[in-house]
């Protein structure tokens, strides 16, 4: 969800996932993504495109919380077809 003046808000975050892993947690407000301003969801798509898998993310635990630094190595998710 977006966070008008703040960034992304984070609603859920799967147990043993490389964000779980890196210690993001529901709540918490995604501000910037590789050096960029996440200001809506196109943006932040745009920047996981061009992060090549890795993802140098700025945070805050909460919209009045400090500043938080986390590094999300993103991996491949297998995909079942029938």
């Amino acid at each position: 969800m977006v966070l008008p003046g703040k960034g992304l808000g984070i609603d859920t975050v799967e147990a043993e996932s490389p964000a779980a892993l890196a210690g993001l947690e529901s709540g918490m407000i995604v501000t910037k993504c590789n050096g960029r301003s996440i200001v809506d969801d196109v943006t932040f798509a745009d920047a996981i495109a061009a992060s090549g898998g890795v993802l140098e993310l700025e945070l805050l635990a909460k919209a009045d919380g400090q500043p938080l630094v986390a590094t999300v190595q993103m991996t491949r998710i297998a995909v079942a077809s029938f």
